[in-house]
């Protein structure tokens, strides 16, 4: 998805609702070069893991791991 080379999110879609059935957690991330690319298609990725029945992603804290609403 990144500048386009891909047309999909890896994990597909396919696979994030596998994860989801399995109760996989998931954080939605960059893979970007440069701090102007940080956050693009984040949109997309959190629209594609609430299609896939998310409703919440793992945030690393100063406590540990926890649980974070998707927006």
């Amino acid at each position: 998805f990144y500048k386009k080379r891909r047309e999909d999110f890896f994990p597909s879609f396919y696979l994030l609702k596998q994860a989801k059935e399995m109760d996989i957690k998931i954080i939605i991330n960059s893979d970007s070069h440069h701090f102007t690319e940080l956050i693009s298609g984040y949109e997309e990725a959190f629209l594609a893991a609430k299609n896939a029945g998310y409703t919440e992603q793992m945030c690393l804290t100063k406590n540990g791991w926890n649980a974070t609403k998707l927006f």
